[in-house]
């Protein structure tokens, strides 16, 4: 007989968090299509996973190309979402009751350097 512990997903308190890109995939939602981007983020020593979507729409104005600009330091003409893996960014988080929200991405003060800065 198979036991199963449940499993909650960690809640990270409000504030700016170091993050690397995991992985950048489009899904299907009951809001059309999206990007789902998961982040990497160390917080008091343990390694957490956390998502954030946008609608899969690119425009000079939308959210992803500012998540784009922020997390590739440029806006390309065509934009392949295995591009992001292993992107450097700030993340704002809003902790919630159920789950961590990510409200923004922003560049990281030390993006396109080699060495990760995850302090």
């Amino acid at each position: 007989m198979a036991v199963y512990e449940l499993v909650r997903p960690p809640i990270l308190p409000t504030g700016t968090y170091n993050a690397e890109v995991v992985s950048a995939e489009e899904v299907e939602s009951p809001y059309g299509k999206q990007v789902r981007f998961q982040f990497k983020v160390v917080f008091d020593g343990e390694t957490h996973v956390i998502s954030a979507w946008c609608n899969a729409v690119y425009t000079p104005r939308s959210k992803l190309a500012k998540w784009t600009q922020a997390l590739l330091g440029k806006l390309p003409n065509r934009l392949d979402l295995a591009d992001f893996k292993g992107a450097r960014c700030t993340l704002i988080v809003q902790e919630g009751e159920r789950y961590s929200r990510v409200t923004d991405v922003l560049r990281h003060k030390s993006a396109f350097k080699e060495e990760p800065d995850f302090e």
